[in-house]
C-alpha cells in the first residue's frame, strides 16, 4: 500500500474510490473464502445452467463446473493482487491499461452482466419470499417482494465489503444445511445412487466439447473476476506481507477461496442439474414445492429461505457490489457508491431480465467479451509494469495514463481483435481470446512504447 493524499488535481478521486490502507482493510482471508462460497451457491443455476443437460451428462457437467471455477479463482487472484498491493478498486486501476476515458467504457461493459444476473437471481429470491408470505398469510404480491429484495441488497451494499462478508457468514450455515437436506431428499425420493445421478443428462443426440461447458461456467463470473481488486483492496494484509512478494500476500486468501468457492459452486450447481434431470423442472420454486408437498410447512419455509439467502449472497457479492465502484467512477465528483447502488437497483429491476431465455448463450458471450480484458490486464500489470503502478496518476485524467485523448490505443485495438476471435470460436472463445489478447497487446504496447509510459515508479 502506498501513501496517497488527494489534491485538487486528482479529478478522478472521491471518498468511495479512495485507496484502502492496510490499517483500514476489514476482510480476513477466511472471510474472502466465505464470500466466494456465497457467490458460488447460485440458485439461478437451476435455470441458467440446465441447457447444458442437452449436451453433457451430470458427471461431465460437474467436471466442467469444478475446472471452470478453479480457473476463475486463480484468475481472480491474479487480478485482486492490484487491490491487495495498492488498495484501489477496478474503476481506478483499469485506467492504467485503457486510459481514464477508455477505462470507463470497459467498466460499463463489465457491469452489463451484473444487471443481467441481478435481475434473474433477484426475481427468484423475491418469488421465494412471496411463497413464504402465501404459506403464512395467503397474501401474494411478487412485485412488492422484488422491490423489498432489491432494497435490502442496496442497503447491504452501502455498508461495503464488511456487509458482504457479514451476510455471507450469516447465510453459510443455512446454505450448508439445506444443501445437505436437498441432496438427501432428491437421492432418497428417486432412489438414486451417485453413479446413476452422474450418468443423467445428454437429453439430445448433440454433444459439445467440454470446453464449452467450462466457458459457460466461467461466463457467469468473468466480469466479477475482471474487477476482483474490488475485493482484494479490503483483504487484511500487513505492509511486510506486501513487500515480501506476490505469493506471500496471496496464498492465504487463495487457499480459502479454492476450498469454499470451488467446492460450493460445484456441489450446488451439480445438485441443481440432478434435480432438473429427475423432475423436469428448471424453476427451483416449482421443484421445491413438488418435493415438499408431503413434508411439513416448517421445512418448506426453511427451503424457501434458502433460495432467498442463496440469491442474496450471489447478488450481493457477484453483481451489485462490484458494479457500484464502476458507476461511481463514471462521474466521481458527483456519484457516491450509495447513489450508485440505488441507481443500479432501479435499472436492474426495470430491465426485467428474468423474462429472457437461452441464458447459457448469454453467459458464453459474457465470457468471450471479458476474456480479452483479462489478457490485457495480466500483461499490462505483470509483464510490462512488473506490478508497479503510480497511484497518484491513476486519480488524474491528464496524468501519465492519459495516452491519446484518454484512450490507450493498443489496448482498444487488442480488445476488438480478441473479441472478434472469441465470437468466431464460441465453444472455447474465452480461453483463446484471453491468451491471444495478451500476446497481441504485448507487441502492440511495445510498438507504441515511445508514446506510452511502459513503466512508472511507485509512489
Amino acid at each position: 500500500m502506498v501513501n496517497f493524499n488527494p489534491e485538487s488535481r486528482h479529478d478522478l478521486y472521491n471518498e468511495s474510490l479512495k485507496p484502502v490502507s492496510c490499517e483500514e482493510k476489514k476482510t480476513s482471508p477466511f472471510g474472502m473464502g466465505v464470500i466466494w462460497f456465497g457467490m458460488g451457491v447460485q440458485i439461478s443455476a437451476f435455470i441458467s445452467l440446465s441447457p447444458l443437460l442437452q449436451y453433457y451428462t451430470v458427471g461431465e457437467i460437474a467436471l466442467s463446473f469444478a475446472i471452470g471455477f478453479v480457473i476463475l479463482i486463480l484468475l481472480g487472484t491474479l487480478i485482486w493482487d492490484i487491490g491487495l498491493k495498492y488498495g484501489i478498486s477496478f474503476a481506478t486501476s483499469i485506467a492504467s491499461c485503457f486510459g481514464p476515458v477508455g477505462g470507463r467504457i470497459v467498466g460499463l461493459l463489465r457491469i452489463i452482466p451484473s444487471f443481467f444476473f441481478f435481475g434473474i437471481s433477484g426475481y427468484l429470491g423475491a418469488a421465494a419470499l412471496n411463497e413464504v408470505c402465501i404459506m403464512l398469510t395467503g397474501y401474494a404480491n411478487i412485485w412488492l417482494w422484488i422491490i423489498i429484495n432489491a432494497a435490502l441488497l442496496v442497503y447491504a451494499t452501502v455498508h461495503g465489503i464488511k456487509g458482504v462478508e457479514f451476510f455471507a457468514k450469516l447465510a453459510t450455515p443455512l446454505l450448508l444445511v439445506v444443501m445437505a437436506f436437498l441432496s438427501y431428499s432428491i437421492f432418497t425420493r428417486y432412489n438414486l445412487t451417485i453413479g446413476q445421478a452422474l450418468s443423467l443428462g445428454r437429453t439430445t443426440g448433440n454433444h459439445k466439447n467440454l470446453m464449452y461447458g467450462i466457458c459457460v461456467t466461467v461466463g457467469g463470473f468473468t466480469t466479477v473476476v475482471m474487477g476482483m481488486n474490488d475485493y482484494g483492496k479490503d483483504i487484511k494484509i500487513s505492509e511486510e506481507e506486501i513487500k515480501a512478494g506476490w505469493w506471500v500476500r496471496n496464498r492465504k486468501p487463495l487457499g480459502w477461496s479454492l476450498l469454499f468457492g470451488a467446492v460450493g459452486y460445484t456441489f450446488i450447481s451439480s445438485l441443481a442439474m440432478v434435480c432438473v434431470s429427475v423432475t423436469g423442472l428448471t424453476n427451483p420454486l416449482a421443484l421445491i414445492t413438488e418435493m415438499m408437498s408431503d413434508i411439513s410447512i416448517v421445512l418448506a419455509i426453511l427451503v424457501q429461505l434458502f433460495i432467498f439467502c442463496a440469491q442474496f449472497s450471489t447478488n450481493l457479492g457477484a453483481n451489485i457490489y462490484p458494479a457500484i465502484y464502476v458507476i461511481s467512477g463514471l462521474f466521481p465528483k458527483y456519484i457516491s457508491t450509495k447513489t450508485a447502488a440505488i441507481g443500479f437497483g432501479i435499472i436492474a429491476i426495470a430491465l426485467r431480465t428474468w423474462t429472457l431465455s437461452g441464458i447459457d448463450a448469454y453467459m458464453n458471450v459474457f465470457a468471450s467479451t471479458a476474456g480479452p480484458v483479462l489478457g490485457i490486464v495480466f500483461v499490462d500489470y505483470y509483464i510490462l509494469r512488473k506490478t508497479r503502478l503510480s497511484v497518484d496518476d491513476l486519480y488524474q485524467t491528464h496524468g501519465k495514463y492519459y495516452y491519446w485523448k484518454g484512450f490507450n490505443l493498443p489496448a482498444f485495438i487488442t480488445y476488438v481483435m480478441g473479441t472478434a476471435v472469441a465470437f468466431l470460436i464460441p465453444d472455447y472463445g474465452f480461453f483463446v481470446a484471453t491468451a491471444l489478447s495478451g500476446v497481441i497487446y504485448y507487441f502492440l504496447a511495445t510498438a507504441f512504447s515511445l508514446r506510452w509510459p511502459m513503466l512508472v515508479k511507485e509512489d
